[in-house]
């Protein structure tokens, strides 16, 4: 009886010793991994910079265009550094409005309600002839239901209607009213 409790404890501990060493060898492999997936995420970037001429240098129509591609590749980082290069460059631009109505989505779709709201705001007071005026005032309202202030929301939807009838922001705000009036 007493042999068998000897060789337990020796077995017990070759066991600990050959997981220690496992979860060792998966700690390397783990580092390794993420080391390698730096490096190609890094060389990718390396090679995107490369291939596109330099943000300074792009006119408008293509630094907006740049813009709305980094949006639409969900490109966060990529998108704010085309955002403020662009706003340093062209605030006062005929794309302006444009530019500031995509921040405004960017931050919707990332559930910053508030900072969508200040440039959904900022194109209605900075740029009210813009072609995304009526927009950005329709999303203005979206953002505002999707905070659950249901009045607020409203009372931009009814405004989408009174500024802009007859638009296809007018007719999904109308839509959007009868919903939220039921």
């Amino acid at each position: 009886m007493l042999t068998a409790c000897a060789v337990t404890p020796a077995k017990h501990r070759s066991n600990v010793s050959e997981n220690k060493a496992t979860v060792e060898k998966q700690k390397t492999e783990s580092t390794d991994s993420v080391d390698r997936d730096l490096a190609m995420v890094l060389q990718k970037k390396a090679q995107m910079d490369i291939q596109s001429p330099s943000l300074t240098s792009m006119s408008e129509v293509e630094l907006l265009k740049s813009l709305s591609e980094a949006r639409d590749r969900q490109d966060v980082v990529g998108f704010n550094k085309r955002y403020d290069v662009f706003m340093q460059r062209f605030s006062m631009g005929a794309l302006a409005g444009d530019a500031v109505y995509l921040a405004g989505l960017q931050e919707l779709s990332l559930k910053n309600y508030g900072k969508a709201l200040k440039y959904f705001s900022m194109v209605q007071k900075l740029y009210p002839y813009n072609h995304r005026a009526a927009s950005s005032l329709y999303f203005k309202g979206v953002t505002l239901k999707k905070m659950n202030l249901a009045t607020q929301a409203v009372s931009a939807y009814s405004l989408v209607v009174k500024k802009y009838p007859g638009s296809p922001e007018a007719l999904r705000a109308h839509n959007e009213l009868k919903y939220l009036n039921k």
